[in-house]
């Protein structure tokens, strides 16, 4: 799987206490997510060897808006919470080739389209933040951020549409993809 998004966003402070800051934005999304599924099925009645292969390709699209919020706890610690969402629209090139059981190398399904779907997505972003200045007037700072990030894209399994038009009976409809993970960010500001 390959994900790429580039945002843009315009953000103004709504509110900056001496412990709060709270800093609405608005904004686009755009990016590019590829996927591909290799896999290796055998029938146990049989004993014949099932390959097949689906790939999706598709662009992203849209608006997008968002809160960023960070509550200081201690005089060099604060935590943050970043949350967003888009509406974006998406355009999925998808295959779907299936080999047959008998003679691997000819085709069983061949098959390929181009959909468009309008999809949500979700941003969400907690973590906890330590920055201290090294000079008396606060414009030179080091800081340091570790959190946990999650981004939620729906309808995104196009592959599994169309190995299930192959398959009479079988609709499960495209599933969602779901990006997690830990972050560590190290930064100075001079």
């Amino acid at each position: 799987m390959n994900l790429e998004t580039i945002d843009v966003k315009i953000a103004i402070p709504f509110y900056e206490g001496k412990k709060t800051t709270f800093k609405p934005f608005l904004g686009a999304r755009g990016g590019f997510i590829d996927q591909k599924v290799n896999s290796t099925t055998t029938k146990l009645k049989t004993d014949s060897i099932l390959e097949d292969e689906a790939t999706s390709s598709s662009w992203i699209l849209g608006p997008r808006a968002g809160v960023n919020t960070s509550w200081k706890f201690h005089k060099k610690f604060s935590f943050y919470s970043n949350l967003s969402t888009s509406l974006l629209f998406q355009r999925f090139n998808v295959t779907y080739q299936e080999a047959s059981p008998f003679f691997p190398t000819l085709l069983m399904y061949n098959l390929e389209d181009d959909i468009d779907y309008l999809t949500p997505n979700f941003d969400i972003s907690l973590g906890i933040n330590w920055k201290t200045s090294f000079i008396k007037d606060k414009t030179k700072n080091i800081s340091i951020v570790a959190g946990y990030e999650l981004e939620f894209f729906s309808n995104q399994n196009m592959m599994r549409y169309l190995k299930d038009l192959s398959m009479p009976g079988e609709t499960k409809g495209p599933g969602s993809l779901l990006v997690q993970g830990l972050t560590a960010t190290a930064r100075f500001d001079f």
